[in-house]
Formats: structure tokens, sequence, C-alpha cells
């Protein structure tokens, strides 16, 4: 269990790997580049794209590298014309992005790094009052930027986040009936827009398990109550970008 933790948190950082060896983030980029995350890369990528302008279309990886090597993915925009016909709403209403992270001890040091970038995130968790959320909620709500709050399976149960359209779920879940119902509290009524969803995958780590583990659940599942779809039934307005 010790090592399936480890494995699993070390997918989004290799600093993460031990809890009881804290260390700290780096405190400039030049810091992270000796260290770096396949898995951050691509979420400060995500997230900078996202808010430069909003109702963009989402990214794909335009040229993932070669296996043990040491370059970095790259991305590159798809088009609205690759999916469904939508009606964007005005440009007035922003973009704003829930990050679904496992482990909410990992927040500090996620947002050391993103600071170095210039990202400013909130935060709802188990640790946070009700209070608490609902004041961080009102700002998020209230936030004239594609703001980014980062969220946990506890902190957001019951929660309505339809003022977001964004999710990146850096941490997979064992369940794909967790994922929809996490998915949930974006692509609900009345989300007017089309909800991208980015689903980070690092090769060769657990997230491959949990990943194949967790469709194939909900496959079964869907085919077992008839869904139209093997694994989104009806929520076609749902985009899943794997990275």
């Amino acid at each position: 269990q010790v090592f399936y933790l480890d494995a699993r948190k070390a997918a989004l950082h290799n600093a993460l790997r031990d809890s009881e060896k804290f260390r700290y983030p780096p405190t400039s980029r030049e810091e992270y580049y000796k260290d770096r995350s396949a898995k951050i890369d691509a979420i400060i990528s995500i997230i900078q794209y996202h808010q430069q302008e909003s109702g963009r279309p989402p990214l794909k990886v335009k040229s993932p590298p070669e296996p043990n090597s040491s370059e970095v993915n790259t991305f590159e925009p798809m088009s609205w014309t690759d999916f469904p016909p939508h009606k964007l709403v005005p440009p007035k209403t922003d973009d704003k992005i829930v990050m679904f992270i496992a482990f909410p001890e990992h927040n500090p040091f996620l947002n050391a790094i993103f600071r170095l970038w210039g990202i400013e995130t909130m935060e709802i968790h188990g640790g946070k009052t009700p209070k608490m959320r609902a004041k961080t909620l009102k700002a998020f709500r209230e936030a004239k930027t594609a703001a980014v709050l980062l969220v946990s399976i506890v902190g957001i149960a019951g929660l309505n986040l339809d003022c977001a359209n964004i999710m990146i779920i850096a941490d997979l879940l064992w369940s794909k009936q967790d994922e929809l119902q996490l998915i949930g509290r974006v692509w609900r009524r009345p989300q007017p827009k089309h909800v991208i969803v980015y689903r980070l995958i690092a090769l060769g780590s657990p997230d491959q398990f949990l990943s194949d583990l967790s469709w194939g659940k909900g496959a079964m599942h869907n085919c077992f109550l008839e869904k139209s779809h093997p694994v989104l039934g009806e929520s076609h307005r749902v985009l899943f970008i794997l990275i």
C-alpha cells in the first residue's frame, strides 16, 4: 500500500513521493527545471492557454517525446469544428478552471510552483469549514479572470460549480463513477458551455493502471444499463482530452 501511494504521488512530482521526507518546493524556474514534472508542465501550459482568452478550444499533444527522453510535451489548439455544433456564451462570461488533486497536502507545493509562472489559485478541500468553502466559492464565482480552483473529492461533495467549464484531473480516480461524479460538479444545469476535461496520465506509473481499471469498469456499467455510448453515455457536450 505504501509503495503504491508513493508511486501514485510521484506521478505528479518526484518530490511528493515520500510524505515522511518533506522537500521544499523550488524557488525559481531554473531550480524547477532541474527536477521538473511532465504533469505539472502540462498543467501550467493548459492554465496559461485558457487564461489568455475565454472560449478557446481544447489543447492536444502536438508531438509526444520519445520514451525515456528528456524532451517535454508540446501542445497545439484543436478546432471547435472537430466537435458537435455548439453555441458559445457571450465573451463576458469568463472561463473558469477546476483542478482535482487527490492529496490536498500537495497544494502548497504546487502553488509555490504555479506562482513562479504568475498563476494564483483558490482551494476547497475537506480541511476547510463550510463557512470557508462558501467564501472561497463566492470569490471563485465572482472572479473576473479565468480563476483556478483546486479541489478534492471530500471538499466538493454536493457543490454546484457550473460557473466553471474546464476541469483538469491531475490525479486519476479508482472508479469511473467517481470521476463522472467529479465532472458532474461542473457539467450540470444550467451549464451553457461545452465542458473540457483534461485527464493527465503519466506513462509507466499507476495512472495507466487506474485509467484502464476505471474506464473498463465504466464501460461495463454503462453496457449493463444499456447506455448508447460505452463510456460517456449521453454526455456528448463533455470533451475528454487525454494528455
